[in-house]
C-alpha cells in the first residue's frame, strides 16, 4: 500500500510540474486516498475490529494528515518547496500509514486489557485485501515495529500549564525588578529540573530508578548551558519585555518533550536515543515534528531506529538525519557507531 501511495503522489506531482494539475486539484485528489489508506492502516492494527475509539483514532489520523498536506501545499505556494521537491515530501506520508497501524495495534491491546472488546466488522474483499497488506508490513522489513507507551494527554497538558504559569510568574517578576537576574536563573533551573523529571516519569510510567535520573540529568546539563547563555545575554543589557521573556521561557519548557519521549523509550528497553524531536539539537529547535520509527530485533537490547521526516516543513539538520539514520542500530543495549548531526549546535 505504501507503493500505491508512492505511485499516486509521484503521478500527481508530475502532473502539477507539467502544469496539468493545480495545487487545489492535487489536494482534492489526495485527501480521499489518504483517508482511505489511513482507515485501512488503523483497522490493520486492530485486526479489522472497530468501535467508537477506533473511529475516533481514524478521525484524528486523517485530520492530522490533511493538516500536514495543507501545510505542505502552503510551502509550495510560498516558493519554499519546489515542484521537483513536492513528490519527495508527499512520499513522507508513508510514515503516517505506519504510525496509524501501530496506533491501531496499541488501541487493540488497551481494549483487551480493559476487557472491552472491539466489535468485529464485515469487510468487502477489496477492503480486506488492503487491510491484510498493511497488516503484513513491519517497520524496516525486519523485526517488530514497536509502539512506545501511550501518554495521558490530559495529564501532560495539565503539567505543562502548571509549569508555564510558574515560568510566566518568574518572567513578570524579572521584568518588574522584583527578582534579581541570578535569583531568576536559580528559580528557572529548579523549574527545568522538576519539569524534565516529571515529563520523563510520565513517559516511563513508573517510579524513576537511579539510571533513569542519570538519563534526565545528562539532558539537563545542556538545558542549563542554554539557560546560562540566556542569563549572560540579559546581564549584557539585552533585557526584553515581559512578553518576550515569557515566550522564550516557554521554549525551554517545550524541550521537556524530549524527556517525555526518552521516558517512553526507556520503558521498552531502548538506550537513550542520540536526539529527540523538539529537544533543541536541530535548526528547527522545539518546532521539530519528526518522529522515530523503532524496530525491535531478536535478543536483548537490539533495535533498529529510523529518523522519519514529516511531509511539510523541516530543517537541514532533520533532512541530514533522515538520510543517515536509516537506521541507527542498538545491539546489546549499546549503540553501534553512527554519524551525528546538529547535536552540539
Amino acid at each position: 500500500m505504501e507503493q500505491r501511495l508512492s505511485s499516486l503522489v509521484r503521478a500527481l506531482a508530475a502532473r502539477y510540474r507539467a502544469g496539468a494539475l493545480t495545487l487545489d486539484e492535487l489536494r482534492a485528489a489526495l485527501r480521499p486516498e489518504l483517508a482511505r489508506l489511513l482507515a485501512a492502516a488503523v483497522l490493520a492494527g486492530t485486526g479489522g475490529r472497530r468501535g467508537a475509539a477506533v473511529d475516533e483514532l481514524i478521525r484524528q489520523r486523517v485530520e492530522e494528515a490533511w493538516r500536514e498536506l495543507d501545510d505542505l501545499i502552503a510551502l509550495v505556494e510560498e516558493g519554499r518547496v519546489t515542484a521537483d521537491g513536492l513528490a519527495v515530501r508527499l512520499e513522507a506520508f508513508e510514515s503516517f500509514l505506519e504510525d496509524a497501524r501501530a496506533d491501531g495495534e496499541a488501541l487493540a491491546r488497551a481494549e483487551r486489557e480493559d476487557t472491552s472488546p472491539l466489535v468485529p466488522i464485515a469487510l468487502g474483499s477489496a477492503a480486506a485485501a488492503l487491510i491484510a497488506a498493511l497488516a503484513r508490513r513491519r517497520g524496516g522489513g525486519v523485526g517488530e515495529r514497536i509502539v512506545l507507551p501511550r501518554v495521558d494527554v490530559g495529564a501532560a497538558r495539565e503539567l505543562t500549564a502548571r509549569l508555564q504559569a510558574e515560568a510566566d510568574a518568574l518572567a513578570a517578576q524579572l521584568a518588574s525588578g522584583e527578582l534579581s537576574l541570578d535569583n531568576w536563573r536559580a528559580a528557572m533551573r529548579d523549574i527545568l529540573r522538576r519539569a524534565h523529571l516529571a515529563y520523563y516519569r510520565m513517559g516511563r510510567g513508573a517510579a524513576l530508578t537511579p539510571s533513569d535520573i542519570a538519563r534526565v540529568e545528562q539532558r539537563l546539563k545542556r538545558q542549563y548551558d542554554f539557560l546560562d547563555a540566556w542569563h549572560d545575554e540579559l546581564a549584557g543589557g539585552d533585557m526584553r519585555s515581559e512578553a518576550a521573556l515569557r515566550a522564550r521561557a516557554r521554549m525551554y519548557l517545550n524541550a521537556g518533550n524530549a524527556s517525555l519521549q526518552d521516558g517512553r523509550s526507556a520503558a521498552v528497553g531502548l538506550p537513550p536515543l542520540p536526539a529527540y524531536p523538539g529537544d533543541g539539537t536541530t535548526i528547527c529547535r522545539a518546532n521539530c515534528k519528526c518522529t522515530w520509527q523503532i524496530v525491535r530485533l531478536g535478543g536483548v537490547g537490539n533495535f533498529d531506529c529510523y529518523w522519519r521526516l514529516r511531509p511539510a516543513e523541516h530543517c537541514p539538520t532533520c533532512e541530514a538525519r533522515a538520510a543517515a539514520w536509516q537506521p541507527i542500530q542498538a545491539r546489546g543495549g549499546q549503540w553501534l557507531p553512527f554519524q551525528t548531526f546538529g547535536l552540539f549546535e
